[in-house]
């Protein structure tokens, strides 16, 4: 096993063994990869702003025009919103209200990224049914938090009456053991053929309210083991005991950025479906892993190294 590691000053490697199947939002390693350290960097994050940044309205950018809503026919849940581009070199942003009052209309959001399109036309989740107005605005950048200037409000929507239909939980979850080591797989029946991703999540009490979200995928998703008609997923387990294992669809998931740009946190979306019933597991086989040994760093071309040790096929590799 070998990782290839790019650094900026001297670093000490230590090489842990996690667990012998996928870990949730964390990834480890099990072929060769190349890890950059820019150098410099705090490690701190940025809270995540819930306010539309202010942009000044420059009458030289023209506003939209022609807004029309349409219903989003292969999703649900949500509309299709679309105008007359004006031709010039800009970005366009979406804005809704129920109240027919630019002033109170909040920015539509693409997987909860304030991103523009160049484009004429942009997708819509709405997460309760009522009467809603849309406005168009063009500005100068691809994120409107860092947009320089904008447009003017092009002229408000005729009124859509939008009706909120509720996602139906996934049925029949069931935890098995799974091949890899401290591992089980659960699989359930997945109901709602609109959803395109769902949530795993476990908890040592019969409480979702108290259960840890493990990790996300979409449906179909060959890395995940997951199929449309019958979606699995592998998790693993930190100790032996009894787990209470819950899944949850979704449209999409929701990255939540800071004013920079950078995803900090990933979490359902406001249209996430209900959860599942809970179901228990009792684990036994829990195996303390062994550490990595015959660990040894080569130096690599240009400002990289390269970093070996001894591994199993069937578990996942940090290197630290």
């Amino acid at each position: 096993m070998e990782l290839r590691i790019r650094f900026m000053a001297a670093i000490a490697v230590v090489v842990m063994m996690l667990s012998g199947c996928p870990s949730g939002v964390e990834t480890g390693n099990s072929g060769s990869t190349e890890v950059t350290d820019n150098g410099g960097g705090s490690g701190n994050t940025s809270t995540t702003s819930t306010t539309v940044a202010v942009v000044p309205v420059d009458t030289s950018i023209t506003a939209p025009t022609g807004v029309k809503v349409t219903e989003y026919k292969s999703v649900k849940n949500a509309v299709i919103v679309s105008w007359t581009a004006t031709g010039e070199d800009v970005y366009y942003y979406v804005f809704y209200s129920k109240s027919n009052d630019s002033a109170t209309a909040a920015l539509a959001k693409e997987y909860g990224m304030d991103v523009g399109t160049s484009g004429n036309n942009f997708p819509v989740f709405l997460s309760e049914s009522g009467t809603y107005y849309f406005w168009v605005v063009a500005a100068d950048a691809s994120r409107y938090n860092q947009s320089v200037k904008r447009s003017a409000f092009s002229s408000v929507s005729e009124a859509y009456q939008f009706t909120y239909t509720a996602m139906t939980a996934p049925t029949a979850v069931n935890v098995t053991a799974a091949d890899e080591t401290n591992c089980v797989t659960v699989s359930w029946t997945h109901n709602d053929k609109t959803a395109q991703f769902f949530w795993i999540y476990v908890g040592t009490e019969n409480d979702v309210s108290k259960a840890k979200l493990y990790d996300y995928s979409n449906y179909g998703s060959g890395s995940s083991q997951t199929s449309v008609a019958a979606p699995k997923y592998t998790v693993p387990l930190s100790a032996n005991g009894t787990y209470y294992f819950w899944v949850r669809d979704d449209v999409y998931p929701e990255y939540v950025m800071d004013e920079n740009g950078m995803m900090i946190e990933i979490k359902p979306s406001a249209n996430a479906g209900p959860f599942s019933e809970a179901k228990a597991y009792t684990f036994s086989s829990w195996t303390k892993l062994a550490a990595p040994t015959q660990i040894s760093v080569e130096k690599a071309s240009g400002n990289n190294v390269i970093v070996k040790w001894k591994a199993d096929k069937n578990l996942l590799y940090y290197v630290y």
